[in-house]
């Protein structure tokens, strides 16, 4: 006499073990995924100081060309600031006509909330005795990256208005 026992072979996954497997899943890609967009943010802030120092050298050259920096020809995002969010896109096009700078760079992100702003004064504004410039970045996307840069005269700090300014002097 021959005996035949059946055995149950499980050949898929419970609906359980299916469940918790793609919460796993969920979850390790949200960590990941905001991980990775912090990143992005730092990335672009420091692409911003990286065109801050462009653009300044550009404007100190131009300087020693024209003993004077340009005047600011667009009005911008900013009240009266030249800014690179101005509709034409043309932020200090002065630098790029005079070959100072093959392109002027604009914010990575250029809207109203983060854009990039040049002003140029005469002697004796602010408080400052002589003719002055300032560059400045409106918004930075991660906490301090400009260790506190900001452009001052004896009556106006530019710090309150920008998140990092820079007094180009004459």
């Amino acid at each position: 006499m021959k005996i035949i026992l059946k055995t149950k072979i499980n050949l898929g996954f419970t609906l359980i073990e299916l469940l918790v497997v793609i919460a796993i899943i969920g979850i390790l890609s949200g960590v990941i995924l905001a991980s990775l967009n912090s990143s992005r943010a730092k990335s672009r802030d420091t692409i911003r100081m990286s065109d801050m120092k462009q653009i300044e050298t550009a404007l100190q050259l131009y300087y020693a060309d024209n003993n004077k920096y340009p005047e600011e020809s667009h009005n911008g995002c900013y009240d009266g600031w030249e800014t690179s969010c101005d509709a034409a896109g043309n932020f200090i096009d002065v630098l790029r006509t005079g070959g100072y700078i093959p392109k002027v760079s604009l914010d990575p992100k250029n809207n109203s909330s983060y854009f990039y702003a040049y002003y140029n004064y005469p002697a004796g504004s602010n408080g400052c005795a002589s003719a002055h410039a300032v560059l400045a970045i409106k918004n930075f996307e991660s906490p301090n990256p400009s260790s506190g840069v900001n452009a001052k005269c004896s009556l106006r700090d530019w710090g309150t208005e920008f998140k990092y300014s820079v007094l180009l002097p004459q």
